[in-house]
Parts: C-alpha cells; sequence; structure tokens
C-alpha cells in the first residue's frame, strides 16, 4: 500500500516540479512545517520514489544554488532528525544509498556533524542493521570512522554500547538483535589496532558503563557477542595482561589478589566457556579471593573507619 502510495506521490511531485519556477524550487522545498519538516522529511516517510523526484530535481545544477543541498540534508526537525538521521532509523538502505551516491560530500558532512535532539549521530540510529551501517562508513576515512564510531549520545553512550546492552521488553532483559554480533564485528574491524579497539570498548557512558562490560553481562543470554570480541581482541588485551602473565594465573602459586576487581569480573565471565581442571581450579581461588574482598569491605564499614573504606574502594577501581 505504501509502495502504490509513493508511485502517486512520485507522480502529482514530477508535475508540481514542473510547473514551478525553478528559481523558487530549493526555497520552496526548505520551508519547514509545524513539525520543523522540510519536504525531504516528508518524502523520508513517503517512499523511495518521491524521495527519488526531489533529489533529481535538487541534482540540476543549473537549479541549486552553492551550499543549499547541504543546508537541506543537515536541517533537523523538531526532534533534530535530519532526513539520513530518518532514512537510518527505518533502515531504509535505498534511500541512505540514493543520498550518499547522489549528494557524497553533503550526505558524508550530515553524517560526521550532525546529531539529533538525544545526541545522536546517523550511526547512532542505524543500530544493528549491518548494510545500512558499510552504506553509512563506506566513504570514510579510518579516522572519521573512529571518530564516529566513538562518538557519544547526550547518555554517553557509543553505538557499541547500544549494541551490547540488554534489551528491555516489559520491563525484562531479553537477549539482542540477533544482528548485533555482526554489527559489532564490522564496527571493530572498522578500527585501526588493538589499541583503538580496546579504546572504543572500553568508553564509559553516564551509568559507567562500557560495551565490554554489557557484553560481558550478556555473557549468559548473548554469548556470540562477546565471541566476537574476542575474534578481534585476545584474552590478554582485555584484561590489560601479557600472554604470560595470563598463563601464569594457572600456577598454584600465583598471587590472586594482585588482579584488580574488573580483571577478576572479566575472567568469571570468560573462563566458563571453556571447562577443565586448570580453569576451575583458578575459578575457585578467585571466588574466595572476591568473598575475602567483600569480607574487609564489611569490616571496614562495620569498624567506620573510612580511610580503610576509601582505600578499599580504590583498590576496586585501580
Amino acid at each position: 500500500q505504501r509502495g502504490k502510495c509513493d508511485e502517486r506521490n512520485a507522480q502529482s511531485l514530477s508535475e508540481l516540479v514542473k510547473a514551478l519556477d525553478p528559481q523558487h524550487l530549493v526555497k520552496i522545498m526548505s520551508q519547514c512545517n509545524r513539525q520543523q519538516q522540510t519536504v525531504l522529511h516528508c518524502a523520508v516517510r513517503s517512499g523511495l520514489n518521491a524521495m527519488k523526484t526531489l533529489i533529481t530535481s535538487l541534482n540540476s545544477v543549473s537549479l541549486t544554488p552553492s551550499g543549499a543541498i547541504a543546508a537541506l540534508l543537515s536541517c533537523g526537525d523538531e526532534n533534530g532528525a535530519t532526513v539520513a538521521h530518518l532514512a537510518a532509523k527505518q533502515n531504509d538502505i535505498q534511500m541512505i544509498s540514493l543520498l550518499s551516491e547522489v549528494f557524497p560530500s553533503e550526505f558524508k558532512e550530515v553524517v560526521c556533524g550532525t546529531r539529533n535532539g538525544l545526541g545522536e549521530t546517523v550511526l547512532h540510529c542505524c543500530r544493528w542493521n549491518t548494510v545500512v551501517i558499510e552504506s553509512v562508513l563506506r566513504d570514510l576515512s579510518s579516522d572519521e570512522c573512529e571518530s564516529l564510531i566513538n562518538s557519544e549520545d547526550k547518555a554517553g553512550n557509543t553505538v557499541l554500547h547500544l549494541l551490547a546492552m540488554p534489551r528491555k521488553s516489559e520491563g525484562k532483559h531479553t537477549k539482542c538483535h540477533p544482528t548485533c554480533e555482526q554489527a559489532i564485528l564490522l564496527l571493530l574491524n572498522k578500527l585501526g589496532d588493538v589499541s583503538v579497539k580496546l579504546k572504543a570498548l572500553n568508553i564509559k557512558n553516564q551509568l559507567k558503563g562500557t560495551p565490554f562490560l554489557y557484553a560481558l553481562d550478556m555473557a549468559v543470554t548473548a554469548p556470540e557477542i562477546l565471541h566476537k570480541i574476542r575474534e578481534i581482541v585476545s584474552l590478554p588485551d582485555l584484561l590489560s595482561l601479557e600472554k604470560d602473565d595470563l598463563e601464569s594465573l594457572y600456577n598454584e602459586d600465583f598471587d590472586i589478589h594482585s588482579l584488580t576487581t574488573h580483571q577478576l569480573y572479566v575472567l568469571t565471565r570468560i573462563l566458563p566457556f571453556d571447562d577443565n581442571t586448570k580453569q576451575k581450579a583458578l575459578m575457585a581461588k578467585i571466588t574466595k579471593c572476591e568473598e575475602q574482598r567483600f569480607q574487609q569491605l564489611q569490616e571496614a564499614i562495620r569498624s567506620t573507619e573510612l580511610a580503610g573504606v576509601l582505600q578499599f574502594i580504590l583498590h576496586l577501581y585501580r
């Protein structure tokens, strides 16, 4: 039904464009309705044929003043969403492709430089759609990809946060979208060396959560995400340890208390994937260490030794 409506709208638009004075076309298309939407915003919802009609008319050099295309594409509605934001949220790969192919420089400017009212980039709006993500990132340099992937919305979330964190349905946590792990893999592959990938995985949002910690939290219900991360970043790198240090964890004389609470947490989430005698022994040592730390914190609180509490907390989060 939308397709038939789109065809009728495209035919009507084509007739109107031909009837309009070319000098006034861009001016009319730049006008906004009460929702601060331009004609292009409405065309995204109407369909591809309507958008093609408008884009074709705008692409005529004789009609379009310098800078008019960039202004139109970067214009936000009442929610700050540009045409590209809306197309990305609709997972409309054809619309994204049309905009990027006809107006490559202007589209790139919108992708890298505009945010909606929630502080989201166009990439945030793509979420788990790998085809749309690929189209959005296709013409960006490695530095531009890194900057965009690490861009935070108003809650401090990057696109990796949104992909790794659990969804909520009727108050209950649910599994991530089936293609979240492919999207995470695609984004991490767009980044540079391991240090750049680790930086992206360890960006903290306002709740102090990182994409890596969310992936750990989802290890039970969505282990594929953690597997995808481990395909690219090794366990020693995730733990900030040397390979030899990681192997020494299994030695009986290894001091488990030398590890931070973050490192222990990572180990408790990752080690259960492989079940053998050495890892069972290490898991037992980790559990005992965590119990001892908890008891130390309780004792410090009971004795009201503020300095002791603060020192212990600093040890946990160092």
